[in-house]
């Protein structure tokens, strides 16, 4: 522990067991601490893989406990979008201000491209976002002390360990501990497999957000640029506002995690689990 630091860098290693031929052991971060595993787990990857264990033929299992996370259902956020259109005169389009676009980009951590905005607007005007959603395979958790946003296969179910393994010089892979132990891929909104996820789901909340930010919806003279102060609308705000406009939209849970998912995603804390390419 550095001395001017209230907690270490990384969790105290238990079962350590080095040898010729194994190395292993356990970081166990279910303890209260804002450490996030998930940065970890990434740059050890990076870490590992760049060392040349072939030439070592060394096995690596490094098993790290995992803190519990929120499940949100983030399929509320496109039902929101959908009900409130009906009450907007337009779908906003990308901020053309410089200003508002540097607000945008720091705001949720990524900067949306016009491709991605067609898209997403593409999705709505067919109303067919909720099919069309990137995010639709996977559970949504959160953890908000530690700025973590996670985008779970849903294959894997409840989450308890990652395991960083390597066998006799293999190349390292990351094992999910799930309902199951599952090889996956992990990256985050600055991999390119990454980027299109999160831009796709920055731009939901940008619209989200705008349409519940704005006064007067049917008022399209106005368009959609609320003050940037409408951005940090409280929850309680935000459920009133939905609640005057639709009437079916109160006492969604997500709304209590928009800001922690901002949050995370500004600070690189989006981290993805997926199967589907392993």
């Amino acid at each position: 522990m550095i001395p001017f630091q209230e907690e270490a860098l990384i969790p105290e290693i238990s079962d350590l067991t080095i040898s010729e031929s194994i190395v292993s052991g356990k970081l166990d971060y279910r303890r209260k601490s804002s450490l996030s595993p998930f940065r970890q787990a990434m740059s050890k990857l990076r870490n590992l893989r760049r060392s040349k264990l072939d030439a070592w033929k060394l096995t690596v299992n490094l098993r790290m406990g995992l803190p519990d996370y929120k499940t949100i259902d983030l399929c509320e956020l496109e039902q929101c979008i959908m009900k409130l259109l009906h009450n907007a005169s337009d779908l906003p389009e990308l901020p053309s201000d410089p200003g508002q676009q540097v607000f945008m980009e720091r705001y949720y951590g990524i900067k949306v491209t016009q491709e991605t905005h067609s898209k997403v607007k593409a999705s709505i005007l067919q109303e067919k976002l909720i099919e069309s959603s990137l995010i639709t395979r996977f559970d949504t958790l959160v953890n908000p002390p530690r700025t973590e946003f996670i985008l779970l296969d849903k294959s894997i179910g409840c989450m308890r360990e990652l395991i960083l393994r390597a066998e006799k010089g293999d190349r390292f892979h990351l094992i999910v501990v799930g309902d199951q132990e599952a090889p996956v891929e992990l990256y985050g909104a600055g991999d390119n497999r990454g980027r299109q996820i999160a831009e796709f789901l920055a731009e939901e909340l940008r619209i989200f957000n705008r349409l519940v930010s704005a006064h007067t919806l049917k008022e399209g003279n106005k368009g959609f640029f609320p003050q940037l102060g409408e951005y940090f609308l409280p929850p309680d705000l935000i459920r009133e506002r939905l609640g005057s406009l639709c009437s079916d939209l109160k006492g969604l849970a997500f709304v209590d995690s928009l800001r922690d998912i901002r949050r995370a995603m500004s600070e690189d804390g989006l981290f993805i689990i997926d199967r589907s390419s392993v």
